[in-house]
């Protein structure tokens, strides 16, 4: 095989892979809720099938945890929320809501 043959299936490679998931670049980019980005995913998944090696799992399981992670609006709370809700002393949580009655 020649070097153009090579660099040209190279580039074909490139192309058929780099733009099928657009559901994972939507889950990086942070600013889709999470009802839009299964929507997607489910289109991706019905076209290439939820087989071994698909990626289905591995989605399924981002998912599960992105919906007990899910703030008003639909988004997937940011890291830092995820980190102030973790050390929330509940006890204070507790005397607030005391107090507010």
């Amino acid at each position: 095989m020649t070097i153009k043959n090579t660099l040209s299936l190279l580039l074909i490679f490139y192309c058929l892979t780099s733009f099928g998931q657009k559901y994972q670049s939507m889950i990086n980019q942070g600013t889709y809720t999470i009802a839009s980005i299964e929507s997607e995913a489910n289109k991706y998944f019905e076209i290439n099938g939820r087989g071994k090696g698909s990626g289905y799992k591995q989605f399924k399981r981002w998912l599960y945890v992105a919906n007990r992670d899910i703030d008003e609006n639909g988004f997937k709370r940011s890291k830092d929320v995820q980190f102030t809700m973790a050390n929330r002393n509940p006890i204070q949580d507790l005397e607030i809501v005391h107090e507010l009655r």
